[in-house]
């Protein structure tokens, strides 16, 4: 009896020590938000230009703020700047940073780099040797050292955040979109649209620190050259090029990288009409190697086919434009990619393995060509190559109704709540 009461109050005095924690957290959060706060007013006082860190480890990305920053650049009223990074991820070995070539990306895009990272000296640059009112991260997750985390980084500078990723799952994978180690930090998060920055709100309504999350739906920078309608083709070829983007990893049973990566060659003997673009996720290879579900030689040999094969491609570029250009029609698991498609007005086979979708998932899903099987693929990439998308008008509509229509777009509707979040007069 003596044992369960002592258990008993050690666990309200646990209780306790955490609502206090939680409390001391709130405060030092609201005296960080303040002295950000005064830094700004400060700076327009002296007529001085918002700066702006986009904090950046991975190429392929960079389409989720190019627009930001270009509206940036152009203004005097911002200075932006790209701090590029190595970063962590759990398919390296534990403590190894992979360096994804950022730097060099962004020099050959003309755009405002630096590297926080010395690789000669093994040495980080702090958040504290820089003066910047804003970051942007590309991702929520906690993939570099200790000083660039977001508990670390909010203490001097206002996180926003735009999705690299558009949730379309349910359950676990849309919680591992939204962590609330990294959102319980974040000042300013744009979403796409009201249906995601309502879903946003519910997750975390009942914490603490909510009401100090700024949600703002905007629409989405990356989708911005992509809507208008169909994209047009760069091929006058008459055969139909189909781009494929199977998810990254197995765990949670909607992969069908391993289902449908033989078909292809198959695919090929018997349709010489119909050519293929195998676009993987970054993480793709150095996961299924992690998991030992592909060996490098596996890999190797994937893509020697490839390079060999007049009618299939692999494309590991970090712009993803010119695929998106090419394709007549994406083939896709759950992904992300399925939004970004389905604004350039054309169809998309969604590889169904079993129901995943949230809400808007559910409802870009009505606009999608369902196949579980090579029989019931090979089926519908026939119609579509015929010139039959009885789906067409659907998409459309859909289109319609979920996405913020502007005329000025996502990156201007971003800047201008930034101006006005740090009160800037020219």
């Amino acid at each position: 009896m003596a044992k369960k009461l002592k258990d008993k109050l050690k666990k309200a005095l646990f209780r306790k020590e955490l609502v206090k924690l939680g409390q001391l957290e709130i405060s030092v959060r609201v005296n960080a938000t303040q002295t950000r706060h005064n830094r700004r007013l400060i700076r327009n006082l002296k007529k001085e230009p918002i700066r702006v860190i986009f904090f950046c480890h991975e190429p392929s990305l960079w389409s989720m703020f190019d627009s930001v920053y270009r509206a940036m650049e152009s203004s005097e009223a911002f200075a932006p700047i790209v701090f590029c990074s190595p970063y962590q991820h759990n398919s390296l070995a534990p403590g190894q940073f992979k360096d994804a070539g950022m730097y060099e990306f962004g020099k050959s895009k003309n755009l405002n780099v630096e590297c926080v990272y010395d690789a000669a000296s093994d040495t980080w640059k702090k958040p504290q040797d820089f003066e910047a009112d804003y970051i942007f991260f590309q991702t929520p997750y906690s993939v570099y050292p200790r000083e660039w985390d977001a508990s670390n980084v909010h203490h001097y500078f206002s996180i926003c955040y735009i999705p690299y990723a558009t949730s379309l799952f349910k359950g676990e994978v849309d919680e591992t979109l939204h962590p609330q180690s990294f959102f319980q930090y974040v000042d300013i998060a744009f979403k796409e649209a009201e249906i995601t920055a309502g879903n946003l709100k519910r997750r975390f309504e009942k914490e603490s620190w909510f009401n100090l999350l700024k949600i703002v739906a905007t629409g989405h920078p990356k989708l911005e050259k992509l809507t208008g309608g169909p994209t047009k083709t760069t091929s006058k070829s008459k055969h139909m090029h189909a781009l494929w983007t199977p998810r990254w990893n197995t765990k949670d049973a909607c992969c069908s990288f391993f289902e449908y990566i033989n078909y292809f060659d198959t695919l090929e003997k018997r349709c010489d009409d119909i050519h293929l673009t195998l676009r993987p996720h970054p993480l793709c290879f150095q996961n299924f190697i992690s998991t030992g579900e592909l060996t490098e030689e596996d890999i190797n040999s994937l893509k020697a086919n490839y390079e060999r094969s007049p009618l299939k491609h692999l494309d590991e570029s970090p712009n993803y434009k010119l695929s998106f250009d090419r394709a007549d029609v994406l083939i896709t698991d759950v992904s992300s990619m399925m939004l970004e498609f389905f604004v350039t007005g054309k169809p998309i086979v969604y590889t169904h393995k079993k129901n995943v979708f949230n809400e808007l998932g559910g409802q870009l899903a009505e606009g999608f060509y369902w196949v579980k099987n090579e029989t019931e693929l090979e089926k519908t990439l026939l119609m579509l190559k015929q010139g039959s998308d009885p789906l067409k008008e659907k998409r459309e509509e859909i289109l319609r109704e979920i996405l913020p229509q502007s005329e000025l777009g996502a990156s201007h509707a971003i800047t201008q709540f930034m101006l006005e979040d740090a009160a800037y007069t020219a």
